[in-house]
């Protein structure tokens, strides 16, 4: 037997024409989801890395705000440091400088002007005396106490006589 189809040709492609379109817009929703899937991953995941590398921004310039706080404080440490080591090494050579100053007074041709006691092992010393000679020989005797005595300069004052600077060091 053999059936007989009753519907026209038009309702026939009106029926395909709308599986057409079911399958079609099935499609169209499948890929806008993947597509909102995939662009929202990619504004998340942008927004993850930028939020986490401002973070990182912030904490590292109150890193670098820090360390100049640091950087300040341990320049004011060293420099206490270093006065701290001067004091304590002029109170543990106290004793030479005294021992120093009574070499210096021995001599009763000489008169001191100045004594300045530089560090552990120098001194300089500012001297008058009424001729060359007597200076002269006031640094070869103080060269019996010290490893190196060194005449500066010589020169004649009115007031004062004969001026001369010495080196001492030990």
């Amino acid at each position: 037997m053999s059936e007989i189809n009753f519907v026209s040709k038009d309702q026939v492609n009106l029926l395909k024409v709308v599986k057409i379109r079911k399958r079609v817009m099935g499609l169209t929703t499948l890929v806008l989801v993947i597509y909102v899937v995939l662009v929202s991953g990619i504004l998340g995941w942008w927004w993850y890395t930028s939020s986490k590398e401002k973070r990182l921004s912030s904490e590292t310039n109150e890193a670098i705000k820090l360390i100049g706080q640091y950087s300040e404080s341990e320049v004011v440490v060293q420099r206490v440091s270093a006065r701290a080591k001067l004091v304590s090494d002029f109170v543990a050579n106290r004793n030479s400088a005294a021992s120093a100053s009574a070499i210096l007074l021995e001599n009763q041709d000489i008169q001191i002007l100045s004594w300045d006691y530089v560090s552990a092992g120098e001194m300089r010393i500012g001297v008058t005396a009424g001729n060359p000679t007597l200076i002269k020989g006031f640094a070869t005797y103080l060269e019996k106490f010290y490893n190196k005595v060194q005449l500066g300069e010589l020169s004649w004052s009115p007031t004062q006589g004969w001026i001369g600077k010495l080196v001492c060091k030990t």
